[in-house]
């Protein structure tokens, strides 16, 4: 397993020295006009949608623009120059990146007092590269950041876990702008020189005073260029209490192959069990550092629902649900506290679009979306911890977010 220790960080920073901060600036300054023309050459060749996203009503205007972004790319098509220039300076100054950022108070100090309960958050922000969020059919991501942000401080959460918060600059401006609420953050874990990191992060109102990564064994299809994995934090909410999270992200999509014969379902099997795996071994280590049995929380993006629907044959639209045939395997990991047939509770609403990611309602064959994908839930560990006692639990939105809901649950600290 590939082990990140709480002394390989960055404090409130991404790089170890000021040299490669610098560098990297330079960099993306560089390849800032690059990014543009991508992001315009994707829009040229994204499917055909009047009035979808940000395209024309009237086909006729979406063909005319599209034409006339075919004409920008040509004529500053002189700029890939630079973002090869800018690429090579980023990459360079990547050398000098720690395994992950860590902001925290400067006098850090474990309260004295016991907490009665805690609110833990988890959801999907869909935060990609520009041209990648255009690609999946997401506004831009420099606007939406902005709107994660302001829905953030507006909850009144004291643990956050996210996931695809792979967009760097997006990861920098959130955790400066909820720090002040959330003090202790950590992010922008498992960087790569080619490719993204595992785009978790976690930001808690109370003390970690542990950290470990494991990036996923075995990933197919594009998330081989990732690092997803599982972040696993200790938290201090008092001197006689500790709670352990697990922010995990499955994979989502991936080929078939002969080690992995039903494509993403074999992946997803294989990383569940390390995930139990890494609780087990997790629970001693806190356990021995700290003296003291922790009460244990897994989160995350699972890509696994109690339901998945039932599409028409022809038309693709939505017609019912049926169970999901990898629920079991969730069971396994953690009680998700959620009915096995509860559709109320996990059923996309098409009112709530205009909050996520996606624009105005015009979602097309996502209009009903039953399936719960982002899970908070007790391990189902033999490790002796803590209990925990579930007092509430809801699945709302977050403004900017994915097409994926949010899900909040509070606990009793027992």
């Amino acid at each position: 397993m590939n082990n990140i220790s709480i002394k390989k960080y960055t404090e409130n920073s991404n790089h170890s020295n000021g040299v490669a901060t610098a560098v990297d600036w330079l960099g993306h300054q560089l390849t800032y006009t690059t990014s543009l023309m991508l992001e315009e050459a994707v829009k040229i060749v994204r499917p055909f949608k009047a009035g979808f996203q940000d395209q024309c009503c009237a086909s006729f205007d979406e063909i005319c623009v599209r034409v006339a972004r075919v004409a920008l790319c040509i004529v500053f098509s002189w700029t890939l120059l630079l973002g090869i220039v800018g690429a090579g300076l980023r990459l360079l100054a990547s050398l000098a990146r720690r395994e992950f950022t860590y902001i925290h108070p400067t006098n850090e100090s474990i309260p004295e007092n016991r907490v009665n309960q805690i609110t833990v958050r988890t959801f999907n922000t869909g935060m990609m590269p520009e041209c990648v969020s255009i690609m999946n059919g997401l506004r831009p991501t420099r606007d939406r950041i902005i709107e994660v942000a302001e829905s953030i401080l507006e909850k009144e959460d004291d643990v956050i876990c996210m996931q695809e918060l792979f967009h760097t600059e997006a990861a920098d401006y959130l955790a400066n702008q909820i720090k002040t609420k959330f003090p202790y953050i950590v992010y922008n874990v498992a960087p790569r020189s080619f490719g993204i990191n595992s785009g978790l992060m976690i930001a808690s109102k109370f003390p970690i005073v542990n950290t470990d990564f494991w990036v996923h064994k075995n990933r197919g299809g594009f998330e081989e260029l990732s690092n997803k994995g599982t972040l696993a934090v200790t938290i201090q909410p008092s001197k006689n209490q500790t709670v352990v999270l697990f922010n995990s992200h499955l994979t989502s999509d991936a080929p078939k192959s002969d080690a992995f014969p039903e494509g993403e379902k074999s992946y997803r099997e294989n990383q569940i069990a390390q995930i139990k795996e890494q609780v087990d071994n997790y629970i001693d280590q806190s356990t021995s550092k700290h003296s003291i049995i922790p009460a244990v929380l897994l989160t995350g993006d699972y890509n696994i629902g109690p339901l998945m629907p039932i599409k028409h044959e022809t038309s693709e639209t939505f017609v019912g649900t049926k169970p999901h045939p990898e629920w079991a395997s969730i069971k396994d990991l953690m009680d998700p506290l959620i009915s096995d047939d509860d559709a109320s509770a996990t059923t996309f609403d098409l009112e709530l679009d205009k909050k996520v990611g996606w624009n105005k309602g015009k979602l097309h064959s996502w209009e009903t979306k039953p399936e719960c994908l982002d899970h908070i839930g007790t391990s189902m560990t033999d490790k002796p911890t803590h209990p925990i006692e579930l007092l509430s639990r809801k699945i709302d939105s977050m403004n900017g977010s994915s097409d994926h809901l949010a899900v909040a649950a509070t606990f009793a600290i027992i």
